[in-house]
């Protein structure tokens, strides 16, 4: 996936990722990362000019890079059923992998149920970047799967997609809870065999 980022802006937000990993999300602020960068304020804001711009890109580039390393795994497998079966996996496993990244739209979903009312630009915002994250996640799988070559259409690629996507948050927030019951190689055997032995 081509980085819409430049340089500088990438090295703003690899540390910034850092910040949300290792803080939380409300950790990170153009204070935050000024103070961890000993770069002025000022020079963040010609980046990201607020808080929630700042954040909401970090997000974002994570995302991508998430989907980079996915797609370099990928590349090396020629078998197109293993490729199907990491690519499932890779999202059913997300919390287990990268359990503080899904900690982090928890923290965020708070944030936009918290958001004051006459917040309406900034919350406008941050669901609209955070839709945007979210398509991402799902057009990167559909076009893998498109990939591959089953037979299924473009409409049920679309749909499996959001349902992986959906997935991966679901099984986040049940071990969040400690939930035991969920068998997640099941689960990722069955969307497996949906994708494969179903068409």
């Amino acid at each position: 996936m081509r980085c819409e980022y430049s340089k500088i802006e990438q090295r703003l937000l690899i540390v910034a990722i850092e910040i949300i990993l290792n803080q939380g999300l409300e950790a990170l602020t153009i204070d935050s990362l000024s103070d961890k960068m000993h770069i002025e304020n000022a020079r963040i804001k010609s980046y990201f000019n607020t808080n929630a711009n700042l954040y909401m890109n970090a997000m974002k580039f994570a995302a991508i890079k998430w989907i980079d390393s996915i797609e370099r795994e990928l590349t090396a497998v020629d078998d197109p059923a293993r490729k199907i079966k990491m690519l499932v996996r890779k999202y059913a496993y997300g919390t287990r992998d990268h359990p503080e990244s899904l900690s982090s739209y928890i923290d965020l979903w708070k944030k936009i149920r918290m958001m004051p009312t006459e917040d309406v630009l900034e919350d406008s915002y941050i669901k609209n970047t955070l839709l945007e994250i979210y398509q991402l996640y799902s057009d990167f799988l559909s076009n893998m799967l498109d990939s591959l070559e089953l037979s299924i259409s473009e409409s049920q690629r679309k749909v499996i997609s959001w349902i992986l996507v959906i997935v991966s948050d679901g099984i986040h927030i049940q071990e969040l809870l400690g939930n035991t019951v969920i068998k997640k190689d099941e689960m990722v055997n069955f969307l497996y065999n949906v994708l494969v032995e179903d068409h």
